[in-house]
């Protein structure tokens, strides 16, 4: 009964996981046949519980930040969903993030997105907005997307997310001219400041 008021398409995600283990083509139902159905593959392997979203369908963006108190964003990346794509729906998988002889790995990857000064500023002070709710500090990235009315809904904040050279953090950081060394050492200053700012309000208590 509780069923009837549910808005299809959802997206189910295992939680307490990383790196989109558990999601998968099928993670996206449309009716509940195949809600329940994923559900109870779901519940036999992930023992935390599953979380069930609205899927949004649109436009997919990943917002690397630094900072503590004033964070700033770094660059917008955007997931490019052109290729391989028809008929199925346009999430990052599991296998698309990790399974290099793939072909959604080989044709999900990220770019600089073309925006336009509207659409730029609604998706980063939304991803500041959130990084902030989330009490971040240092470093994250957040994950939105963009419907076709042009409403921006985050989906996750990632408050450790991938900082080798491959990724997307030094992707946006080369964009606006900083070199890995230079993310990195940005990184650390604002871990020095936590830390130092830390120790004072340990000497006060």
């Amino acid at each position: 009964q509780e069923l009837d008021n549910i808005n299809f398409p959802l997206i189910l995600k295992p939680i307490g996981e990383d790196g989109s283990n558990g999601i998968e083509d099928d993670s996206i139902v449309f009716n509940h046949d195949q809600l329940i159905k994923k559900l109870s593959q779901l519940f036999l392997k992930f023992k935390k519980g599953i979380l069930a979203e609205e899927y949004i369908d649109g436009r997919e963006f990943n917002v690397p930040i630094i900072g503590n108190k004033n964070p700033r964003a770094l660059s917008i990346l955007e997931i490019d969903y052109s290729q391989h794509f028809e008929g199925k729906p346009k999430i990052l998988t599991y296998k698309a993030k990790w399974s290099k002889n793939s072909i959604d790995f080989k044709n999900t990857y990220s770019k600089i997105a073309e925006l336009n000064y509207e659409e730029r500023e609604k998706i980063m002070s939304t991803a500041i907005s959130a990084y902030k709710a989330a009490n971040c500090n240092g470093y994250a990235s957040v994950d939105l997307r963009m419907n076709n009315k042009g409403e921006v809904f985050v989906l996750d904040v990632n408050s450790n997310c991938y900082i080798a050279p491959e990724s997307d953090m030094l992707k946006a950081a080369l964009s606006i001219g900083l070199s890995y060394e230079e993310i990195l050492n940005e990184i650390i200053k604002y871990a020095i400041e936590r830390f130092s700012l830390q120790k004072e309000l340990m000497i006060i208590k």
